[in-house]
């Protein structure tokens, strides 16, 4: 039920994911990093997958603020999961979002979206940026 809030899309990725895909581990990953974030997000946001290496949360009835924190949560879950072995870094989180506009078509949004999470890698990674 909406309450006046902004539908939000948090385009992210996992640092790295790309080399971490090579890995032995990476089905195990995804599962744990999956878990972390369903642990973060409430029932009525949607999860997915977009591509290989990019994830997407449909956030409704939300500002700003709350879309953020929502986005360092998960970014603080993400960190804590293990790859395996000492010496290897906690993932990373990089995460563009965006609110709907509505005189915006879907696509455009989702463009504003990419930018927003490309500058978040671009800006040393495990960041957020809004895009408005």
């Amino acid at each position: 039920m909406r309450h006046g809030g902004e539908l939000w899309l948090l385009l992210w990725t996992i640092d790295e994911l790309a080399a971490l895909n090579e890995g032995p581990d990476k089905d195990s990953l995804l599962r744990a990093v999956t878990e972390r974030v369903r642990g973060c997000i409430r029932q009525s946001d949607t999860l997915a997958r977009v591509d290989e290496l990019r994830f997407a949360i449909l956030i409704d009835d939300a500002n700003e603020f709350i879309a953020a924190a929502v986005a360092d949560r998960i970014r603080r879950n993400i960190r804590r999961v293990s790859l395996g072995s000492a010496e290897d870094p906690s993932p990373g989180f990089s995460v563009g979002l965006t609110a709907f506009r509505g005189d915006e078509s879907f696509d455009t949004w989702t463009q504003r979206s990419e930018s927003a999470l490309s500058a978040s890698v671009a800006a040393g990674r495990n960041q957020s940026l809004v895009k408005s």
